[in-house]
């Protein structure tokens, strides 16, 4: 995460560095994503889903063995044209919360730490925590 300092704060302090930075009207910035492996991991996912219909497509032809060669070498060609990310196997499972890309639950896209610590603290609708308890 980015800190840059709010002109207002900084007119408090009277160090040199303070009186540079006001002068520079500097404010605080925060990124909505947990870090720049999330970021890409967005921009893979946009690009995905930008090109899925004419990848879908393409590859049909593509796998298709009724079609002369020469039509599937086309469609070859017009899928090494597509932008490596637009494979849908470039994009990675990551928890919405660190970012982490092991052991994240698909269905909640949480990874176990974070999911094992909202359903220990009920925060989790419906999931609740597993015990094992003496059968009397």
């Amino acid at each position: 995460m980015r800190v840059i300092w709010n002109q207002t704060r900084l007119a408090s302090f009277t160090s040199p560095a303070a009186a540079a930075a006001t002068s520079l009207n500097l404010s605080q910035t925060r990124s909505y994503y947990t870090d720049w492996q999330m970021i890409k991991d967005v921009k893979r996912r946009a690009i995905c889903k930008q090109y899925a219909r004419q990848r879908v497509r393409l590859n049909c032809i593509r796998k298709n063995k009724i079609l002369p060669k020469a039509i599937q070498e086309l469609a070859d060609l017009e899928i090494g044209a597509l932008p490596r990310d637009s494979a849908s196997h470039r994009t990675v499972n990551r928890c919405a919360v660190t970012s982490r890309a092991r052991g994240v639950l698909v269905k909640w896209r949480l990874s176990r730490f974070v999911f094992r610590y909202l359903c220990d603290h009920n925060q989790m609708s419906e999931i609740g925590r597993a015990s094992c308890r003496e059968r009397v």
